[in-house]
This record gives structure tokens, sequence and C-alpha cells, in this order.
């Protein structure tokens, strides 16, 4: 790693945004990133899905990117060369379990804490396979 390069960047690129690549229901998921790409036990991980529309400055016209809608934070409690195990900490947790903590995304629909367990077999806002998943609190070395 250079002085330049940031945690979590290969050399000649940058190594996020990581996917979901298993989910387990009692609040763990699997993320293809690990040591090789600069994780570290103890990085937390915000958990999103990614959305296609594109947001507009409708002062200047201008794209300021996509939405992400946020799922979940996470801990890295277990790493390895290539992968890494993310216990949640905050938001979604398994289908009809919410983790009831206090959470920074109470401006975010449906992931307040104490949110009560869902009828439905929808798990849109939980996090799933092929979700993105980037750091939280990206630092330089």
């Amino acid at each position: 790693m250079n002085d330049t390069q940031k945690i979590g960047e290969e050399p000649g690129g940058q190594a996020y945004p990581a996917t979901v690549a298993e989910v387990f229901d009692h609040g763990m998921v699997i993320l293809n990133r690990g040591v090789s790409h600069g994780v570290r036990e103890g990085q937390r991980f915000l958990i999103y899905e990614p959305n296609e529309r594109e947001i507009e400055d409708p002062e200047s016209g201008e794209i300021l990117g996509r939405l992400e809608r946020v799922k979940a934070t996470g801990m890295v409690v277990n790493v390895q060369d290539k992968m890494c195990t993310v216990e949640l900490t905050h938001g979604a947790t398994s289908v009809g379990r919410r983790v009831d903590r206090r959470s920074p995304f109470q401006a975010f629909p449906g992931l307040e804490p104490g949110v009560a367990p869902r009828e439905s077999n929808d798990s849109s806002g939980y996090p799933e396979i092929g979700d993105k998943a980037k750091p939280l609190g990206l630092q330089t070395v």
C-alpha cells in the first residue's frame, strides 16, 4: 500500500463497492472483499441497494449521482484473503427482525429502531446477495 492509497483500495483501482456474496438469517453477511483488498477486522460497512435512478440538481441540472437505498450497517468480525464476515449492527438483520439500537438512519423510512416484524415475505428492505457495500469512514493511510 503506498502513501496515497486508501484503505480498501486495490493497487491501480478502487476495490469498492463490494458485493454481498452470502446472507445468513442471524444477522451476518459475507462480502467479496478481504485481506487482499485491505479489509480489517473491526472495519465498518454500509450495505445498500443501488438504484438506476439518477438524481438531478433542480437548480443546476447537474447529475448528482444515483440513489443508494440503505439497508444496514455492520462490522467486520472475520477476515479471510478474499472475503469477510460482517455482523450487522443497524438496520435489517433478517426477514421480520431488526436490530433495536440507536440508528443513524432515522431519516430513511423502514430503518428506524424497533420496527415491528413485517407480515409479508417481501425481503426488499433486508440485505440480499448482490447488494453493494462500502466502508464507512474510509481513511487514508
